[in-house]
């Protein structure tokens, strides 16, 4: 429904809400971890709203957003999950042009660059934490 634009105005919040849990679920079964396919699709579902709708919708919400990608991108186990928020991150930048420091962002935390996790943690987290806007969300 989000890649259609089918979600009303009113409800987007709602709904980006609801990508939000996505992007934080993990669930202890048995003796795996599962959640890495919903955490993968909240990011899809993300990248689905920068595509769909108008700047002018989401530009409330880009903050938001840019906070919870960046936050999946960095510190994800799964490289799948850390590639995908990298590739939404992109999409939002690309299509959004009001997200909090982009192309900085965007120029250290490219897709490749996230695929190691020991980058994401030291290299790319401490430039991202550089940024006001994104200090406080990754601290908590």
């Amino acid at each position: 429904m989000v890649r259609k634009g089918f979600i009303s105005y009113d409800k987007i919040n709602e709904c980006l809400n609801v990508a939000f849990k996505g992007l934080n679920f993990d669930f202890k079964s048995g003796l795996n971890m599962v959640g890495k396919i919903i955490r993968d699709s909240a990011c899809y579902v993300l990248w689905s709203f920068s595509r769909a709708y108008d700047p002018k919708v989401l530009k409330d919400y880009n903050l938001k957003i840019a906070q919870n990608l960046l936050m999946i991108a960095l510190f994800d186990r799964e490289i799948n999950c850390r590639r995908a928020a990298s590739a939404s991150f992109q999409e939002h930048v690309g299509r959004q042009l009001d997200f909090p420091n982009g192309i900085e962002i965007l120029t250290e935390a490219d897709f490749f660059t996230l695929g190691n996790i020991q980058n994401a943690y030291l290299d790319v987290a401490p430039f991202i934490a550089q940024y006001e806007d994104y200090q406080e969300f990754m601290i908590n």
